[in-house]
């Protein structure tokens, strides 16, 4: 199964903590949508990364291929069976152009701003420079994260 990662498993040693044989296959984008965060429920200060439609905008990340049961293990740290998280297909764009069906994870009922801790944001930001994502949206993450904290 292929997912993309567009938040803090960009870092692939962390990746590696939830699914140890995770390949990097590539990079992609998706168009149309923006890196944001948002708590998991309206009142609540637990929350995360999302994704959030934005015309005119890409959200980078990185393409893994995972086996089935390590995307149990990724279900079960996104929280999807506390309704934290859904996993939801998307179509991205990989380096060639092509359409690449994924999997990801978003928050389904976003309940408001979240504000990160540079902890939580830090790999973010670790997996974006070591996977060489583009200069211009390594300074929109910087710009996002910063307004977000």
């Amino acid at each position: 199964m292929i997912y993309f990662a567009y938040c803090t498993l960009l870092d692939i040693e962390g990746m590696r903590a939830y699914c140890p044989t995770a390949e990097p296959i590539g990079l992609a984008r998706l168009p149309g949508f923006r890196l944001s965060f948002a708590t998991y429920t309206p009142g609540s200060v637990e929350g995360g990364c999302n994704l959030e439609e934005a015309a005119g905008r890409e959200t980078w990340g990185v393409l893994y291929e995972v086996t089935a049961e390590e995307l149990e293990a990724l279900d079960l740290a996104a929280g999807l069976d506390k309704g934290f998280y859904e996993k939801v297909d998307v179509v991205v764009i990989d380096e060639d152009n092509a359409q690449v069906p994924a999997l990801t994870y978003v928050i389904p009922e976003p309940g408001g701003p979240f504000h990160p801790s540079a902890a939580y944001t830090r790999p973010i930001l670790v997996g974006a420079r070591a996977l060489q994502l583009p200069q211009a949206y390594i300074a929109d993450l910087e710009k996002t994260i910063e307004s977000a904290q």
